[in-house]
C-alpha cells in the first residue's frame, strides 16, 4: 500500500486521474488502484471504500449456492465490465485513444461539442432577476469578453437555471472563449448591481469561476452536435474576432469628445395634457417640482422646463453632464405618473418645443438668481 500513488480527494481532480470512471447506472465514481482494487467514492464521507472482491462474492455464491444454476459459468467482473466500456467510449473518456475515437461519426461529433463546454472558461452568475432573459445578460457581460457561440447558429452560449418545475432559479451559467471573460466578469461585475433598461433599482448580483460540478448540476449543454470541421471553423472566425478585441485594448484612449448640448437633455412626454393643465391652474408646478425633486437625486440639474403649450405633454430636464442625462431617461422611461403612462430618452439632435410667455419668464428669473448667487460666491 505504501507505493500506492495517492487516491484523487477532490471531485475537480477526478477527470484528471485516469484511474477514476464515473457509472452511470450506479451514478457514482469508481476508481481501480494499480493492483486492480475497485474502490467506490463515498460523496457523504469525501473518502474511498474499497468494494466487495470477487473472490468473496464466490464465497458468498457457494454458501448460498441455489439448485438448477451453472456455478462452473465464470464469475462477472462488474467493475472491470463497466471499466472497460468506459474506457471505448469517447464520451466518458476524454484519455481514450484518438484513433479509436475518430473511428465513430457520432462521437466525433459529441467530442467537438464537448470541447466548447470548457469549464475552465466559464462562469456562474447569482442573483439575477426571475424574469431575466438570455439578451440581457448578454448585454451586460459581453463586455468582457467574447462569449463562446454554437457552430450551427452562431447563438451564445448563456444557460438560464431552471427548477423542478421549469421555473428560473435566478442563477445563469456563461461561457466564454478564454479565461480573459473569466476574470474580467468576477473582476468587475461580482457584488454589483445588474444593470437593466427602465430599472433604477437592480439587484446586487455574484459571480464566480464554473466548475465541472457546476455544469453536471444546472445540465449545461448544446443541443445540436457538432463536428470538428465546424468546430475549427469557429474557432478560427472567433479567434480573428479576440485578436480585434484585444487590438481595441492596446489602441490608445482618444480625447474625449465635447458632447453636444442637447445630449444632456430629457425629453419626458405625455407627463400631462392641456386639458389637465386648464383644469388645474398648479398642476405645471406641482410637475416642475417632482420632476425636479427626482431629477436630483441623480445628478447635478440645469434646469427643468414644463413646455405648457405642447399637445404632446413636454418636459424637458437639462442636466450638466451626459451620464446623468441618460440615466434618468433609463428610469423615468415606462413610469407613471399621475396616472398617465410617460415616455422618455434623450433627443439625437437640437429640439424645440412651444410654451407659454408666462413659463418663459418665470423660468429666465430663476436662471437670472441662481447666476447671481454664483457671482456672489465668486467674489466671495
Amino acid at each position: 500500500m505504501a507505493d500506492r500513488i495517492p487516491f484523487p480527494q477532490d471531485q475537480s481532480e477526478f477527470a484528471k486521474d485516469p484511474r477514476v470512471a464515473f457509472s452511470k447506472e450506479k451514478n457514482n465514481y469508481f476508481l481501480e488502484d494499480e493492483k486492480g482494487t475497485e474502490w467506490e467514492w463515498i460523496a457523504s464521507r469525501n473518502t474511498w471504500s474499497e468494494t466487495v472482491p470477487e473472490e468473496l462474492m464466490k464465497q458468498w455464491a457457494e454458501a448460498y449456492k441455489v439448485e438448477g444454476v451453472d456455478e462452473n459459468e465464470p464469475a462477472m467482473n462488474p467493475a472491470q465490465k463497466r471499466k472497460q466500456a468506459q474506457l471505448d467510449n469517447p464520451e466518458e473518456n476524454p484519455n481514450a485513444n484518438k484513433a479509436k475515437r475518430t473511428t465513430n461519426a457520432t462521437n466525433t461529433k459529441t467530442t467537438a461539442t464537448e470541447k466548447l463546454l470548457d469549464p475552465d472558461n466559464a462562469i456562474v452568475v447569482t442573483g439575477l432577476p426571475l424574469d431575466v432573459n438570455a439578451d440581457e445578460i448578454e448585454k451586460v457581460f459581453q463586455r468582457y469578453g467574447v462569449i463562446a457561440e454554437t457552430p450551427n447558429d452562431s447563438s451564445k452560449i448563456i444557460h438560464i437555471s431552471e427548477n423542478e418545475d421549469g421555473l428560473p432559479t435566478g442563477n445563469a451559467v456563461i461561457v466564454f472563449n478564454d479565461l480573459h471573460g473569466v476574470a474580467q466578469s468576477i473582476e468587475l461585475q461580482d457584488d454589483a448591481e445588474f444593470s437593466r433598461k427602465g430599472s433604477r433599482k437592480t439587484n446586487k448580483i455574484r459571480v464566480r469561476a464554473a466548475t465541472k460540478e457546476d455544469f453536471e448540476r444546472e445540465k449545461v449543454r448544446i443541443d445540436k452536435p457538432v463536428s470538428d470541421a465546424q468546430l475549427k471553423r469557429k474557432k478560427a472566425e472567433i479567434a480573428d474576432r479576440l485578436k480585434s478585441f484585444e487590438d481595441e485594448d492596446e489602441e490608445p484612449i482618444p480625447a474625449p469628445r465635447k458632447s453636444a448640448s442637447w445630449e444632456k437633455l430629457v425629453i419626458i412626454s405625455n407627463i400631462f395634457t392641456l386639458a389637465q393643465l386648464e383644469e388645474d391652474e398648479e398642476l405645471a408646478d406641482d410637475i416642475h417640482r417632482d420632476v425636479l425633486e427626482d431629477a436630483e437625486t441623480i445628478g447635478p440639474v440645469k434646469n427643468v422646463v414644463v413646455y405648457d403649450l405642447e399637445p404632446r405633454g413636454i418636459c424637458v430636464i437639462r442636466f450638466r453632464d451626459v451620464e446623468s442625462a441618460q440615466k434618468c431617461a433609463d428610469a423615468w422611461d415606462g413610469r407613471r405618473y399621475n396616472g398617465r403612462a410617460v415616455r422618455a430618452g434623450v433627443p439625437t439632435e437640437a429640439v424645440k418645443f412651444k410654451r407659454s410667455l408666462k413659463t418663459r419668464k418665470e423660468d429666465d428669473e430663476e436662471e437670472r438668481l441662481a447666476q447671481f448667487s454664483k457671482d456672489l460666491e465668486a467674489g466671495a
